[in-house]
């Protein structure tokens, strides 16, 4: 599970500090049996890209007396697409850039809109084309979607406009689990805050 995020445009250096993320380090967790990695493949005065890879590991997460795995963990491909469950394991690593809380000389810079592309998969959704592009072109982006060889019902997305890092970032982390019906867990109040709370204005 992956989403890359890719800007070029002047002062693009500034993402890093939107991130509170050292280009020049590994970001490295381990979360519930998943390993969270970050790393800025791009990193120039006018260019960043930077990827955040999510690896589960079924052994380890059938090791968690969680009844909720079994057997099937080893060969549910669920556990390696996007969806909710991938949101919940970025939130920590994207937290400063999705409340807008970088450190205070880089304030000024949370509502300053760069040109990005943002690219996140594989999806496994029963949504078509069709209504995944309804969904984020109303919002500005030029959307497109590729499907990988040999898995048809794997989809890569891709998603291009001019917007802050702040606002495309929450706007994914409220529609990725719209694409994702097969949620992980219910959705109860603390839930419909959280969302509501990224989806503000």
């Amino acid at each position: 599970m992956q989403l890359t995020i890719h800007t070029a445009d002047k002062d693009a250096r500034v993402i890093s500090h939107l991130l509170a993320k050292n280009p020049a380090n590994l970001y490295e967790r381990s979360q519930n049996g998943h390993l969270v990695r970050m790393f800025f493949s791009t990193f120039s005065e006018d260019e960043v890209e930077v990827t955040f890879f999510v690896t589960p590991d079924p052994i380890e997460l059938s090791r968690d007396g969680s009844e909720k795995y079994d057997i099937t963990s080893y060969i549910n491909d669920r556990e390696f697409s996007v969806s909710s469950i991938f949101c919940t394991f970025l939130r920590t690593a994207l937290g400063t850039a999705l409340n807008g809380k970088p450190k205070e000389a880089y304030t000024e810079w949370v509502d300053h809109a760069f040109p990005f592309t943002f690219e996140f998969g594989p999806l496994a959704s029963s949504l078509s084309d069709g209504a995944i592009t309804e969904l984020f072109e109303p919002l500005g982006f030029a959307v497109g979607i590729d499907r990988s060889e040999g898995e048809p019902a794997a989809r890569f997305i891709t998603l291009k406009g001019r917007t802050t890092l702040q606002l495309g970032l929450r706007q994914l982390f409220v529609l990725i689990p719209v694409l994702d019906q097969y949620k992980h867990y219910y959705i109860d109040e603390k839930e419909i805050d959280k969302i509501e709370r990224y989806g503000e204005g």
